[in-house]
């Protein structure tokens, strides 16, 4: 009916009156916090934020109730967008580019919402999964914030925080998990390594303009695809339990923070 499934909502003339953020919130637009859930900026964006719907809240009216599932929903929701609001409404004044141009972008989509009750659902899952799944999201919405930067980015990592505080401390989810195993902390340094991985390809092939600032590529593919396959090597020589792997992260770890000091 909106036409926004076969063009950007971004470009509709009344994107402003359903869009969220700062310059809606400074013109008492606060009925947005409902009408942008319904609404992403680019159509392809649906296909992306299907599964994180429907898996995330899919799973937490699975394992809490339609009830239940809606009141997380709309708390993670609200907690995302006004926290990040709240943020930035501070940050921007000191002049900061990257807060200054997030606090003037509008946003749109469920995802707060929908990443709340995923984060919930996960705090049902029995150890060792529980930590695994957490890590996973946790690597997710980092890298994110830090290196892209969105205000989507903002609100996410915002969301994710609270959504781990505030399962944790309810009596109903505490489950002991006791120490982590050996296996587990190879787990734990993989998905480091990983991330550390991800990072590597975001910063040598995806321009982008972050809190960590902004960065123009200019690597080539051969670089990247060397880069990714020795951090591969030694991941999965981690995830194996190979002394040599650790002897050589340790190695090229401390090189590093040589190199930065």
């Amino acid at each position: 009916a909106t036409g926004t499934l076969f063009a950007p909502t971004s470009e509709q003339p009344w994107f402003d009156q359903v869009a969220t953020g700062l310059p809606a919130f400074a013109e008492g637009r606060w009925w947005t916090l409902a009408t942008a859930l319904f609404f992403v900026k680019h159509p392809l964006i649906y296909l992306t934020l299907l599964p994180l719907v429907a898996g995330g809240v899919g799973w937490a009216e699975w394992r809490f109730g339609s009830l239940r599932a809606m009141g997380l929903f709309a708390a993670g929701q609200v907690v995302g967008v006004l926290g990040a609001a709240a943020i930035l409404l501070p940050v921007a004044r000191t002049g900061w580019p990257w807060a200054v141009k997030l606090s003037e972008t509008s946003d749109l989509g469920p995802s707060c919402g929908a990443l709340a009750a995923l984060v919930f659902a996960i705090a049902t899952l029995p150890a060792p999964w529980r930590l695994r799944a957490r890590l996973l999201v946790g690597i997710w919405v980092g890298i994110s914030v830090l290196y892209l930067g969105r205000i989507d980015d903002l609100e996410h990592a915002i969301t994710l925080t609270a959504a781990l505080v505030v399962s944790g401390l309810l009596p109903a989810f505490r489950r002991p998990a006791g120490r982590p195993t050996q296996r587990e902390w190879r787990l734990i340094a993989f998905s480091a390594l990983i991330a550390i991985g991800a990072i590597q390809v975001i910063d040598l092939v995806v321009p982008y303009d972050g809190p960590l600032g902004a960065n123009e590529p200019g690597t080539s593919l051969v670089d990247v695809a060397i880069d990714v396959i020795v951090i591969a090597l030694i991941a999965n020589g981690i995830r194996l339990g190979y002394r040599i792997a650790w002897i050589v992260v340790l190695v090229l770890a401390a090189f590093n923070i040589a190199t930065a000091v």
